[in-house]
C-alpha cells in the first residue's frame, strides 16, 4: 500500500493526465500510518501494559531524520548551482527541520518551496508526538475497544466539521489541506482500525471492489482545493483507503493480497519514504523554471533512484540502531522532535511574514 500512495504521489507530481488526483496518496498513508502504528502500541501494551515512550521516539527518530537530513544536507550542496536563494533555502530548512511546515505554506512565499512535500511529514511528527500518549489513556480509560473506536471516530468527524468550518470561513485552501487540525481525520481512522478485530477488518475490507472502484476514479479527477474536496472529498477518500487497509490486514481478498505483492509494488513500498523526500526538490525545480511537457517526468526515476540508494545506504544501516541498549541516547533522541517543533513555533513561524 506504500507503493500504491507514492505511486500516486509521483504521477500527480510528474503531471501525468489521468492522475490529477494523485494526491489522494498522502491520505492513503495517512490511514495506513495510524493504522501500523497503533498496532505496533496495542500490541506493546497488551503485553506490558504500559507503552516504553522512550524506545517509540528512539525508533521513529531514527525512522525520520537520517534521510532528511540527507536531502537537506543535500539540497545545501546543491543550492549555488541550482542558484537558489539563500532566503528561500534558509526558510526551508527552518520550517522543514523544526516540523511546522504543515502550518506555514500558506504564508507569503509559501515557504518550504523546494521542500514543500515535507508538509505531510510535519502532520506525522505531530502525530508520533500526540497519539502514543492519547493511546495509553484511552486504553486505559476507556479499556474496551469498541469505546475506543467511538472515540476515534467521533475525533474524525469532528475534524471533518471543522474542516468543512474553515472552508466555509474563507480560511485560505492550502492553509486547510497542509494542516494537522485539519487533515488528521485520516490518521483517526487508521487508528480506529487498528482496534478491530480480525473479523470486523474482514467484515469491512469486504467492501473492496468499491474502495478500489472510488480511488480509482478520484485518482482520475479529485482535485485538493475543490469545495468537494473539504466539503466531504477527503473524509470519503479516507473511507475508501480505510477499507483498503481493512482488506489488506485481513487479507480479506486473494486479489487484493495478490495484487499488494506482486511486482515492484512492495519493493517500492519500502522505499516510499526515502523516494517521497528525493524526487519533490528536482520537481519543484523543473517546475519554477518553465520544464513542463515530458521533463516533468524526470524526477520520477530520478527520484527513485536516489530513494533506492538512500533506503540502501541510510535507512537500513540507521535501522540497525534501534536494536541498541542505550537508554541515556533515547532519553536524549525522545526529546529531539518536541524541541524542535517548540523552536518552531515559537521562533520560525513568528519570524516568517503573513
Amino acid at each position: 500500500m506504500r507503493g500504491i500512495a507514492i505511486a500516486l504521489v509521483l504521477g500527480v507530481h510528474a503531471s501525468v493526465p489521468f492522475m490529477t488526483g494523485g494526491g489522494i496518496g498522502v491520505d492513503v498513508f495517512f490511514v495506513l500510518s495510524g493504522f501500523l502504528i497503533s498496532r505496533v502500541l496495542i500490541a506493546e501494551y497488551g503485553a506490558t501494559g504500559t507503552i516504553n515512550f522512550r524506545q517509540f521516539y528512539w525508533r521513529r527518530s531514527l525512522r525520520i531524520l537520517p534521510p532528511l537530513l540527507a536531502v537537506c544536507v543535500a539540497l545545501v550542496c546543491l543550492a549555488p548551482l541550482a542558484r537558489i536563494p539563500v532566503a528561500t533555502l534558509a526558510s526551508d530548512l527552518g520550517v522543514t527541520l523544526t516540523f511546522v511546515s504543515d502550518y506555514t505554506r500558506y504564508r507569503a512565499g509559501h515557504p518550504p518551496l523546494y521542500l514543500a512535500s515535507t508538509w505531510s511529514l510535519s502532520v506525522e511528527e505531530q502525530f508520533y508526538l500526540l497519539w502514543p500518549a492519547c493511546a495509553v489513556a484511552l486504553m486505559r480509560l476507556a479499556s474496551a475497544p469498541a469505546r475506543i473506536i467511538f472515540i476515534l471516530v467521533g475525533t474524525a468527524a469532528v475534524v471533518a466539521l471543522w474542516r468543512y468550518y474553515c472552508s466555509i470561513s474563507g480560511v485560505s485552501s492550502l492553509a486547510i489541506y497542509d494542516a494537522f487540525d485539519t487533515r488528521c481525520d485520516a490518521l483517526c481512522l487508521g487508528c480506529a482500525l487498528a482496534f478491530l478485530n480480525q473479523r470486523r477488518l474482514r467484515m469491512i475490507g469486504m467492501a473492496w471492489p468499491l474502495s478500489l472502484a472510488g480511488l480509482a476514479a478520484a485518482t482520475y479527477a479529485f482535485r485538493w482545493d475543490s469545495a468537494f474536496a473539504f466539503n466531504g472529498g477527503f473524509i470519503g477518500i479516507s473511507i475508501l483507503s480505510a477499507i483498503l487497509v481493512a482488506a489488506a490486514a485481513s487479507r480479506q481478498s486473494n486479489v487484493v493480497s495478490g495484487m499488494l505483492e506482486a511486482g515492484l509494488l512492495p519493493w517500492l513500498g519500502k522505499r516510499s519514504y526515502s523516494v517521497y523526500l528525493w524526487h519533490w526538490p528536482l520537481a519543484y525545480h523543473l517546475a519554477v523554471n518553465g520544464h513542463g511537457g515530458w521533463m516533468a517526468l524526470i524526477p520520477v526515476p530520478v527520484g527513485i533512484l536516489l530513494g533506492h540508494l538512500s533506503f540502501r545506504y541510510i535507512e537500513q544501516p540507521v535501522a540497525r540502531f534501534k536494536r541498541i541498549d542505550a537508554p541515556g541516547l533515547q532519553l536524549l533522541a525522545s526529546f529531539v522532535v518536541p524541541a524542535l517543533i517548540l523552536v518552531g513555533v515559537f521562533f520560525v513561524v513568528p519570524r516568517l511574514p503573513v
